[in-house]
């Protein structure tokens, strides 16, 4: 049971990016891949993994067509990845994803962002960490060098600012219910980089300092 919305794209792309993804026997992740044009393209997908050296599939895409990835057959299981694709004809790509977290059944879906629109400044107004939801951030460092990012946590009772270094090519995961409203600074992205759990309301900024170009999602599960 579950459901999922998304906005459509104005025009395809022929580089695109996508934060979020993670394979295992209780996350299932496709790549959904239209080619409107009238030539056959070649997409050089590229997985940023977490702790790991970038992994790149290539994929062809006939014209007028759409192609379907199964990323649980491109991945080994249990391994995080951000998405990177580059295309010789423009394309939309989204990524439904499928999974059972902690027992709660459902799915989501996002569309991905072109290579061109990224930006260091994401803003987010919804998220909480009461006790039946568990909120992450999941972060693309598509930029060859590290890039220090910073945290900026507004809840109804103050603001909390954290900061960490994204290494580059590759896909950062934030546990936002794991950490201290009362600590500013230095942050470690699964034990301190959050707000800690409880938190009824919590809205984020995710700036990279430099201007350099990021990609964030804010993936949430629950039972609601």
């Amino acid at each position: 049971p579950g459901g999922s919305v998304v906005a459509g794209v104005s025009a395809p792309a022929s580089h695109l990016d996508l934060a979020e993804g993670f394979v295992s026997p209780s996350f299932d992740e496709y790549l959904s891949v239209l080619n409107p044009g009238m030539t056959a393209a070649t997409a050089n997908i590229t997985y940023l993994v977490s702790g790991g050296a970038p992994f790149t599939q290539v994929v062809g895409v006939p014209a007028n067509s759409r192609q379907t990835v199964h990323v649980n057959q491109v991945l080994q299981p249990y391994v995080s990845a951000a998405i990177h694709i580059d295309s010789t004809q423009p394309l939309v790509v989204e990524r439904p994803m499928y999974f059972v977290y902690n027992g709660w059944t459902g799915g989501h879906d996002a569309v991905a962002t072109s290579s061109a629109s990224l930006t260091s400044t994401a803003y987010f107004a919804e998220g909480t960490t009461l006790p039946q939801f568990r909120e992450y951030l999941t972060v693309e460092n598509p930029n060859a060098g590290t890039v220090p990012v910073t945290l900026t946590y507004y809840t109804a009772s103050g603001t909390v600012v954290k900061g960490l270094g994204l290494a580059g090519l590759s896909r950062t995961t934030i546990q936002v219910f794991a950490g201290d409203m009362s600590a500013n600074g230095a942050c470690d992205p699964v034990t301190s980089c959050g707000v800690g759990s409880g938190v009824p309301g919590v809205s984020v900024l995710v700036q990279a300092t430099g201007a350099q170009p990021i990609l964030v999602e804010r993936p949430m599960y629950f039972d609601y």
